[in-house]
């Protein structure tokens, strides 16, 4: 692979592997809650918390295009680049339950929340610190300022399990993602 748009397609490959996985636990999950929609009890946080992942996801994907002219790739970066998309594999398979008999869907999302936001700030975390780290990029950017917004309501969601903080801060996440993403990165050619 001679230049860095080989290097990069190469890959690109792995990193969408990886996605997709995700994105199938989030289909398939959903395309379960639909079917087994009378003998289950569905939560609109736990749904929004499911499109968040999902838009997540995407947001990954749509951005690692702007990596396509980095020079140099390592071993260490290609698996630093990776824990965004394993962790939200990892979040996408545990936002549905092993069990499907009658769940209630609120009980659910609480008794997994923690766990789930944990992996949500660590992602946060070393996605935001990912470019800075890799690529001499300032950690301090505005670019970066919906990232720390983020981890801080990562923080107070996992230190108050509690519904109204969750239905408070939750959709305002994820709001946070899809704002992002649609006033500076719009259109793929913006990166």
């Amino acid at each position: 692979m001679e230049n860095s748009g080989d290097v990069f397609s190469f890959i690109m490959v792995m990193i969408t592997i990886v996605i997709g996985f995700g994105v199938t636990e989030l289909l398939s999950g959903s395309a379960r809650l639909l079917r087994g929609r009378k003998d289950v009890r569905p939560y609109w946080l736990h749904i929004v918390v499911v499109i968040g992942v999902f838009l997540a996801h995407l947001v990954l994907w749509w951005e690692a295009w702007g990596l396509r002219d980095a020079p140099d790739w390592t071993f260490p970066g290609v698996l630093f680049m990776l824990t965004g998309p394993v962790g939200l594999y990892m979040i996408a398979n545990l936002v549905f339950p092993d069990d499907w008999a009658r769940c209630d869907f609120r009980e659910y999302y609480y008794a997994n929340a923690r766990i789930i936001w944990i992996i949500a700030g660590i992602i946060t975390l070393l996605t935001t610190l990912f470019r800075p780290i890799m690529f001499d990029g300032i950690i301090l950017d505005a670019d970066n300022l919906p990232s720390l917004i983020q981890l801080v309501i990562v923080l107070v969601v996992c230190i108050w399990n509690k519904p109204k903080v969750h239905a408070i801060l939750i959709p305002i996440f994820f709001l946070i993602v899809l704002a992002d993403q649609l006033m500076f990165r719009y259109f793929i050619s913006e990166f």
